[in-house]
């Protein structure tokens, strides 16, 4: 009879199961409505702070769009006054520049063409000394040639390694 005790109130426990989660599904419901009904409200709010800050921007940027347009008209008034004398100054100094260039290049060019004929004179009695410097050159560049040949294959081991040979030995049994 004892189990069938624990049988015979199963219908009122699920009724009463039943009508907890009933009332608990109606406080979710209340609930979401309370929240969402907050975020029509929030919603409203933000939209309305939004529009408030949007109007009260743009009537920021006319006045500061006016007082930039003012100040740059009187930069540029002051810009042009001295660009000019700027120009009035450089010319000057350009003048004075060109004439102490001209008389230096005049100097420069009579130094250059006293180099050059020395420098023409020394050439022409060195021309044994290049023909032994050609053959130098030669000779080294044939050594140079070995080298760069070794360094490509030294270069070419290092990107492909070997690989690892394994050990033939056979473990040794204990």
């Amino acid at each position: 009879m004892a189990a069938m005790t624990g049988t015979d109130q199963l219908p009122e426990r699920v009724d009463r199961i039943e009508r907890k989660l009933d009332a608990l599904t109606e406080s979710v419901d209340r609930r979401f409505d309370e929240v969402s009904e907050h975020f029509v409200e929030q919603r409203e709010y933000t939209e309305f702070a939004f529009e408030r800050l949007r109007k009260e921007m743009l009537e920021g940027f006319n006045r500061l769009e006016r007082k930039f347009d003012g100040s740059v008209e009187r930069l540029e008034q002051k810009l042009n006054g001295s660009v000019e004398r700027l120009e009035q100054k450089l010319d000057g100094s350009v003048e004075r520049f060109e004439q102490k260039l001209d008389g230096s290049v005049e100097r420069l060019e009579q130094k250059l063409d006293a180099n050059v004929g020395r420098l023409d004179h020394r050439l022409d009695t060195n021309t044994r000394g290049l023909g032994r410097l050609e053959r130098k050159l030669d000779t080294n560049t044939r050594g140079l040639k070995r080298l760069e040949s070794k360094l490509d294959r030294f270069i070419d081991g290092q990107a492909n390694p070997p690989r690892q040979r394994r050990s033939r030995r056979v473990p040794k049994k204990r």
